[in-house]
């Protein structure tokens, strides 16, 4: 009875996702296709497939990689969730790992997927209101900030966001976190300060997931990490 209702589960959670991040995704096109059919407004075939190309060479590594990183975190239906919000890596991954470490339960568990739901939930609410009042208010107020405090919100917030998670981890696992920074920290130095060739970002991001994902198996079958 418990597999036939976590199955009838995850089915409605897989139909709903995937039909409203179709919709999502088709609305996107909503604006070019107004331009299209009402002012005449075109582009050539060449000209979209080069633009299709640009954004697969920054955006491509990103496609496979970010949903195998953030979905321990946030399951299925925080997955589609997520997608289909947006600011997956700043808003909804921290909502979830926060409300999960009040709450006190283990990622993979029903509890923690119901914690999940309700989390991005309420920071999608929260979102959408700071987002308004940012929209109305927040040129105002960044024009009156001083240079230091704008230049600390663009360059630090996003680092300080993902340090936060990494010490909530880190400290639960430190045989795991310890190595695994320094190997990340070195590549990363490599890439960006003596710009080793073969060490592109996106090369960077691969090793640190994939790599993190095959440290993590090994310590979990020699019973290193529980």
């Amino acid at each position: 009875m418990a597999k036939q209702k976590r199955s009838e589960w995850d089915s409605g959670i897989i139909k709903i996702g995937s039909s409203t991040l179709a919709l999502v995704a088709f609305s996107g096109f909503l604006p070019s296709l107004y331009l299209y059919f009402f002012h005449g407004v075109s582009l050539s075939l060449s000209l979209m497939a080069s633009a299709a190309i640009q954004i697969w060479i920054v955006y491509g590594a990103f496609y496979p990689i970010e949903p195998l990183t953030y979905y321990p975190s946030l399951g299925m239906a925080g997955t589609y969730m997520g997608w289909l919000a947006g600011s997956v890596g700043n808003m909804r991954v921290p909502s979830a790992v926060v409300a999960k470490q009040s709450c006190g339960v283990e990622d993979g568990t029903k509890e923690a997927e119901i914690c999940t739901i309700m989390a991005i939930a309420g920071s999608i609410i929260v979102g959408v209101v700071i987002l308004t009042i940012g929209v109305a208010l927040g040129s105002q107020v960044m024009d009156k900030l001083p240079p230091i405090v704008t230049t600390a919100l663009n360059n630090y917030l996003l680092p300080g966001v993902f340090g936060g998670m990494f010490g909530l981890y880190g400290t639960r696992y430190p045989k795991l976190a310890v190595p695994c920074f320094i190997v990340i920290v070195a590549l990363n130095y490599a890439s960006s300060v003596l710009k080793v060739a073969f060490l592109p970002n996106y090369v960077v991001l691969a090793i640190a997931v994939f790599g993190s994902i095959a440290v993590t198996r090994i310590m979990y079958k020699k019973g290193m990490i529980g």
